[in-house]
């Protein structure tokens, strides 16, 4: 592993970072239920979501997964990366390319809309493996979303892969 690449995960494998999702927007929750095309009343009709046993509102369970820190606009277009992530998104380092290599969610119980979610993401592991076309970095990260109780929700295992730009091997 480059000298590089592998002090960006001395420093941060382990290594907790917590965030607050705030409040779940019954708003946002609703656009994205209509975006993917999940019309389920639970997450447009209180009574019904309270008869079938619910205390109001659910967010649909994927929608927790799209929101990996705090809810800010992000970045400007000027300041993302090549690749279009955000400098957050992966290791700080120029010559690195990155793409979503799959993701795996594990569903604690739904969340609901007025619900405060908080967020520990850790890094789990960095390593190199030999791809068709060279090199490839792959950065495993699991986030653990709970209310303020500490009540787990969902459990996201994110896995990005990166590929060297620059030509050099490592």
């Amino acid at each position: 592993m480059r000298p590089e690449l592998q002090a960006w995960a001395n420093k941060v494998i382990g290594q907790p970072e917590t965030f607050s999702l705030g409040s779940i927007s019954r708003l946002w929750a609703q656009r994205y239920a209509v975006a993917v095309d999940d019309l389920d009343p639970l997450y447009f009709d209180a009574d019904h979501a309270r008869a079938q046993g619910h205390p109001g509102l659910m967010a649909p369970p994927n929608y927790i997964a799209t929101l990996r820190g705090e809810p800010v606009a992000g970045p400007p277009e000027a300041e993302l990366l090549t690749d279009g992530m955000a400098p957050a998104a992966r290791p700080p380092l120029d010559s690195l390319m990155g793409m979503g290599g799959g993701q795996k969610l594990t569903f604690h119980r739904p969340a609901y809309c007025g619900e405060v979610i908080e967020g520990r993401r850790t890094v789990t592991d960095v390593r190199e493996k030999e791809g068709r076309s060279g090199p490839l970095v792959i950065i495993e990260d699991e986030i653990l979303y709970s209310t303020e109780a500490g009540e787990p929700v969902l459990t996201l295992r994110n896995t990005l892969l990166c590929r060297w730009i620059d030509g050099d091997q490592p």
